[in-house]
């Protein structure tokens, strides 16, 4: 791992005079196809590290399986039962923190969610090069991180609990970012579609069986 940064060695450095302080410029912040990211999972070999608590899950553990170049945590692994839910958080330095989530609402309603919380561009600023050293702990840090520094980051859902309809939007830290309207016209048509999303959910199941 090129660095996890000491959470991250906080305590930033300033330069006493703010004279000197340089503008940097504005980084780009690219939405990344979600097919890419599935494509890139498929493709490579993981390897299962361990079971813990993920940060935000009080009830349920998570399950962490890692390669080199991203590390995904299967949520609602343990206890082994048949949730209402099923979750799934990667990081990965090439395309950020990425989630996937479904809940099963009602009879009628299952909410399915693609949730871009951190880009890339952001993310290798704490957390670069090989990551399959990270365990749970490591993980619950960079994600308790940006869970506190909020972001920028952008959501697509199928179903929104203040409309009761489809969604997909960022928040006011997400301005400009290339690639968004491809990925949530991707992203909706994947989760709004049961077909499309019940296959993308049962082979990520079957890659990483624990």
């Amino acid at each position: 791992m090129k660095h996890l940064i000491t959470l991250l060695l906080l305590a930033v450095s300033f330069k006493s005079n703010a004279t000197l302080l340089e503008a940097k410029p504005l980084t780009l912040l690219e939405a990344k196809p979600l097919t890419d990211l599935i494509n890139t999972i498929h493709q490579t070999e993981f390897k299962f590290i361990e079971i813990g608590k993920s940060f935000g899950f009080n009830t349920t553990k998570s399950c962490l399986h890692a390669s080199a170049d991203m590390v995904v945590l299967k949520n609602y692994c343990f206890p082994k039962k048949e949730y209402p839910a099923k979750g799934y958080t990667i990081i990965s330095p090439k395309f950020g923190i990425v989630e996937l989530y479904q809940e099963q609402m009602s009879a009628t309603i299952q909410k399915r969610d693609v949730h871009y919380s951190v880009f890339s561009e952001e993310l290798r600023e704490v957390v670069d090069g090989d990551v399959s050293a990270l365990k749970i702990a490591d993980t619950n840090k960079v994600i308790e991180y940006f869970y506190k520094k909020q972001p920028a980051a952008c959501w697509s859902s199928n179903w929104s609990y203040y409309t009761n309809k489809p969604d997909v939007a960022c928040n006011q830290r997400a301005v400009d970012v290339v690639g968004f309207e491809e990925w949530a016209k991707e992203t909706q048509e994947i989760n709004g579609n049961e077909v499309l999303w019940k296959e993308l959910i049962y082979n990520l199941e079957e890659k990483f069986k624990d």
